[in-house]
């Protein structure tokens, strides 16, 4: 990966870096949002129905696919300190475009792993900054979404 081969060049364009991903999440989000904008009622040809959904599977599975990239790439970077402090800027951008556009279930089940090794970098300060920027529909998704990570991922020193 290019953070552990260009380290020097990737932390110089840690900001670049960090908006790129923040388009990348939305861009994730908005595609596996569920709904579908174009109505199929009216078509009356098989084929032309046959073809519509299967460009929609491929559409998903490809969604699902840059999901797991993101999740994976969310994971390699919290093991360079350099992007530590932007943990929370990470989080909050997801705790808000999951509340403009509500993930399915695949794609949140897919993407937590990466945003569970963000909540991973955040401390005390990171976690009150957090609750100081999101609103109160906001601090209700990320209530959920910190029991779910204490619950599911936290390492708690037991066996």
């Amino acid at each position: 990966m290019i953070l552990h081969h260009h380290y020097e060049a990737a932390i110089t364009a840690v900001p670049v870096i960090i908006q790129c991903l923040k388009q990348m999440l939305g861009a994730i989000l908005e595609s596996a949002r569920g709904d579908c904008d174009e109505d199929t009622s009216d078509v009356g040809h098989l084929s032309m129905r046959e073809s519509y959904f299967g460009k929609k599977a491929q559409h998903w599975n490809a969604t699902l696919h840059c999901t797991r990239l993101m999740s994976r790439l969310y994971e390699e970077i919290s093991h360079v300190q350099a992007f530590s402090k932007y943990s929370p800027y990470i989080v909050a951008e997801y705790v808000g475009l999951s509340q403009k556009w509500m993930p399915s279930l695949e794609v949140k089940r897919l993407l937590l792993p990466g945003i569970y090794s963000m909540l991973d970098l955040c401390g005390e300060h990171e976690m009150a900054l957090l609750h100081a920027t999101l609103d109160k529909t906001g601090k209700e998704i990320f209530h959920a979404l910190y029991e779910d990570y204490n619950r599911h991922h936290k390492y708690k020193g037991e066996v």
